[in-house]
C-alpha cells in the first residue's frame, strides 16, 4: 500500500477528535487568538478559511497557527502518531521505518522528525542508543530517527506551545509543608484595589492579585493559608518568576462569575514564594490574571468591589469577580 494511500485513509472523524484533543491541550479556558492573545474568538463557518477568527485583530487562525505544525499539510493524526512512535520506541529507527509507519513519505518523515525534535530542544535533551544529540543538527543529516525519552503527552504539549515543566525529577523548592487536608468548604474575599482592578497607577499594571489576610480569621497565617490549606493538593512545582527563583507554581482550574455572569471554567496560575513578605512585605501567595479576566479587568473598573474564592467540601474551586 502506498503512502499515499494509507494517510488517505485517516478519516474526518480520526482528525476532529484529535483536533478537538489538540484544541483542549492547547487552550484549556477555550481559543486564544496567537497573535494578539485575546481571548474573544468566534468559530468560523465551516472552519473556513480556518476554525476561528478573533475578533480583536481579524487573525483568522487555528491549533496549528504559532506552532510547528504551522506550514505542515499532514493531518494532525499523522503528527500524532510520529510523535507516538518517537516516545514508545526503544532505539533508534531508520527513515524508511519511520516513513512506512506514518504513511508517508521519506521527505515528510524527515520533515516531522526534524521539526519535532527541535520543538524539543531546549527542554530535556534528545538521547540516542549511541550519543546525545544535538537538536539543532537538522534531521535530514541523520541516518536515523532517535528515540525521545518522555511521555506522548509531554511532547505533544511542547509541539503545541504549551507551558511545561520538566519531567525530569528535580528537588523540591524550599522547606517541606505541611499541607492540611481538608473536609469542609473554605472561602476568602477582599476589596479590589486599583492595582488588583488592572487600573493603570504610576508603576504600571501589576497583571497579578496577591492574596492578602483581609477577612481570614485571625487565628489563619494568610502567608501559608493558600498553600497548606486552599491549595493544598494542586500540582505545585518548582519554578522561577522574574527576579524571583525560590518559588512554587500551580494552575487552577476555577468556575468564574463576572458581575454575575458565567464565563465557565479558567485556568489561572498561582504562585507561592516562601520568602517574600520578608524580602519585600507582600504576601507570599499570587493569582496571576490570565489573558481572559486581564481583558475584562481593563474593559471594565471593578475597584472597590468585591472578589472572592471558594473551595468546595469536594476540592472544585469558584472565582467572583464584581459580586
Amino acid at each position: 500500500m502506498s503512502s499515499q494511500a494509507k494517510t488517505s485513509m485517516i478519516t474526518q472523524e480520526d482528525e476532529d477528535h484529535v483536533r478537538e484533543g489538540m484544541e483542549k491541550i492547547r487552550w484549556i479556558s477555550g481559543p486564544e487568538c496567537p497573535r494578539c492573545g485575546s481571548a474573544f474568538a468566534s468559530p468560523c463557518k465551516e472552519k473556513k478559511p480556518m476554525p476561528y477568527r478573533c475578533r480583536a485583530c481579524r487573525l483568522h487562525f487555528s491549533v496549528r497557527t504559532g506552532t510547528v505544525l504551522a506550514e505542515s499539510r499532514l493531518p494532525l493524526t499523522t503528527w500524532v502518531q510520529a510523535i507516538q512512535t518517537l516516545t514508545e520506541s526503544q532505539q533508534e529507527t531508520t527513515f524508511s521505518t519511520f516513513s512506512r509507519r506514518l504513511g508517508v513519505s521519506r521527505k515528510s518523515a524527515r520533515s516531522l522528525a526534524e521539526r519535532i525534535l527541535q520543538a524539543w530542544k531546549g527542554f530535556q535533551r534528545v538521547a540516542t542508543i549511541h550519543k546525545e544529540l544535538d537538536c539543532a543538527q537538522p534531521a535530514a543529516q541523520l541516518e536515523v530517527v532517535p528515540p525521545i525519552d518522555a511521555s506522548p503527552e509531554d511532547v505533544l504539549r511542547v509541539v503545541l506551545g504549551c507551558e511545561m515543566h520538566s519531567p525530569v525529577p528535580i528537588p523540591t523548592v524550599g522547606v517541606a509543608m505541611n499541607a492540611v487536608p481538608v473536609s469542609s468548604p473554605l472561602a476568602w474575599s477582599k476589596k479590589l484595589s486599583t492595582t488588583d482592578a488592572q487600573r493603570e497607577t504610576s508603576g504600571g499594571l501589576v497583571p497579578y492579585l496577591r492574596l492578602t489576610k483581609s477577612k481570614l480569621p485571625p487565628s489563619e497565617d494568610f502567608q501559608t493559608f493558600f498553600r497548606q490549606k486552599m491549595f493544598f493538593d494542586q500540582d505545585w512545582k518548582p519554578g522561577s518568576f522574574g527576579r524571583e527563583l525560590n518559588i512554587e507554581k500551580c494552575k487552577v482550574i476555577f468556575d468564574v462569575t463576572f458581575r454575575g455572569v458565567a464565563l465557565g471554567k479558567v485556568a489561572c496560575e498561582l504562585t507561592h514564594g516562601p520568602n517574600r513578605w520578608q524580602s519585600n512585605n507582600t504576601p507570599n501567595t499570587w493569582l496571576h490574571w490570565p489573558k481572559k479576566l486581564k481583558d475584562l479587568l481593563e474593559l471594565n473598573d471593578l475597584s472597590g468591589s468585591q472578589v472572592s474564592i471558594t473551595r468546595s467540601s469536594s476540592g472544585l474551586f469558584a472565582l467572583a469577580l464584581g459580586r
